[in-house]
């Protein structure tokens, strides 16, 4: 977390305040981008965690360290 903010977030400020003030998108670029990076995320994160999940792996977490949601009916 620190890092996202020493190193991510300041980079992050002066690349959108450079773009914005010598007028270098349209607002048909943000509205683009904006949309994209959305369907990017949850196509590429998202969802791609929930196809590649596999409840029969035999790598698995103990009870323990599991949520209450997330723990199989019938272990203690």
């Amino acid at each position: 977390m620190a890092t996202s903010w020493l190193f991510f977030a300041p980079g992050a400020y002066f690349f959108i305040s450079i773009v914005y003030t010598q007028h270098l998108a349209t607002n048909t670029d943000y509205v683009i981008g904006i949309g994209l990076g959305l369907v990017m995320n949850i196509v590429g994160v998202f969802k791609l965690i929930q196809w590649l999940a596999d409840e029969h792996t035999s790598y698995i977490f103990s009870e323990r360290h599991m949520l209450p949601q997330g723990r199989r009916k019938g272990n203690a």
